[in-house]
């Protein structure tokens, strides 16, 4: 259960990392004034992948993983305070069930060696 958890959570972060970076693009090509706040998006995404990932491998970080859970918490403000585009609710959509991936992941047991 704990794996399937794991690879929902990366491909949850995968479809909000790919909203975050088109809308980023869009920000970009306009003016690019708030890009920073969605750069913070897309380093939060990409540190959600780490976390899901290292609990795949069965090791316990449970400083990253609140990191993590309170980074992923203002990025979905940030997005709530953005515009309406399609983009913006594939990546509302993608950090929703990441968070919930996160807060249900559990590290699983240690691999062993030969």
């Amino acid at each position: 259960m704990n794996k399937f958890v794991c690879i929902i959570g990366i491909l949850a972060c995968a479809l909000g990392l790919e909203g975050g970076y088109r809308i980023l693009a869009l920000v970009n090509f306009f003016n690019g004034a708030d890009a920073p706040f969605y750069l913070f998006t897309l380093i939060t995404f990409i540190t959600c992948i780490v976390c899901f990932a290292i609990f795949l491998t069965g090791k316990k970080h449970r400083v990253l993983k609140t990191c993590s859970i309170i980074m992923l918490l203002l990025s979905l403000g940030i997005f709530l305070l953005a515009p309406n585009v399609g983009a913006i609710q594939q990546a509302l959509i993608g950090g929703i069930i990441a968070l919930l991936c996160l807060i249900l992941a559990r590290p699983g047991k240690p691999v062993e060696k030969a």
